[in-house]
């Protein structure tokens, strides 16, 4: 069953809320000292989805439901990671996703030749909260809400013999999310993130939810692994013909190196 997007984005928001609410009221802030010295955050990642939702033009829609092992098959290029800096409670971070993709014959555009080139860019300033766990064992966790903006990028075309349709824009939005940081047991540690960006302003939105944990190596290395749900739609204006409704859900596996620096 297809949530609607405006539903779906207010319960992120709603759980969002919740998220912030039940940490303030909860917990207490944590005693901690905080070292003045910035620390980088280097973190390069592998993001799986599945991709469901629809491509409309001039009234018409077409369904979309492709899988990962499809859309493996036809990345020809591809780079995704973050990047944060952490001065005491201060973050500035940054987030790059770039996919070039091309099949001869989606099946989902009656075999089709397509050609895509996604590019989605954020960067933004967030405010880290250490607080004590009212859990048992919770030790501390941090909460952090952020706000930035987001770039996004589109260039996709699907030739026909007698029309071909094209997607070819650019988006600059607000983005606002929270990001939960803690302790499970032992070097294993979780992390939740919410996020949208667009919100109603301009001709896109986008939301994403987040779970992750991962594993301390050392100091320095991390290797994590979660699930990522993340949704778009973009409706037709400036050079897009297309109305793009969608969904992509799947495994998300990184690793993260920290280092001091200036």
């Amino acid at each position: 069953m297809d949530i609607d997007w405006h539903a779906s984005l207010m319960v992120q928001t709603a759980l969002a809320a919740v998220l912030l609410l039940i940490c303030c009221m909860s917990q207490v802030h944590a005693r901690e000292s905080e070292a003045s010295a910035a620390t980088w955050t280097v973190a390069p990642y592998a993001w799986a989805p599945n991709l469901r939702g629809s491509v409309g033009i001039e009234g018409l829609s077409v369904p979309i439901d492709v899988r990962v092992e499809e859309l493996a098959g036809s990345v020809k290029a591809g780079a995704m990671g973050d990047l944060r800096r952490i001065v005491g409670r201060h973050v500035i971070y940054a987030e790059g996703l770039g996919v070039d993709f091309e099949d001869g014959s989606l099946d989902q555009f009656r075999n089709l030749p397509v050609q895509a080139k996604i590019i989605f860019a954020e960067a933004g300033y967030g405010y880290r909260i250490p607080m004590r766990s009212a859990l048992p064992n919770g030790g501390i966790i941090h909460v952090t809400p952020y706000v930035g903006l987001r770039y996004a990028q589109l260039d996709v075309a699907v030739t026909a013999a007698l029309r071909s349709l094209a997607a070819d824009d650019e988006w600059l939005d607000p983005a606002l999310g929270v990001l939960v940081e803690g302790p499970v047991r032992g070097r294993m540690e979780y992390a939740i993130k919410i996020d949208g960006a667009g919100f109603g302003l301009g001709r896109d939105r986008y939301a994403s939810g987040l779970v992750a944990l991962t594993y301390r190596i050392t100091d320095s290395f991390r290797i994590g692994a979660g699930y990522r749900l993340s949704r778009f739609h973009a409706e037709p204006g400036g050079e897009n013909d297309l109305e793009l409704k969608l969904t992509g859900s799947g495994p998300k596996l990184g690793l993260a190196y920290s280092f001091g620096g200036f």
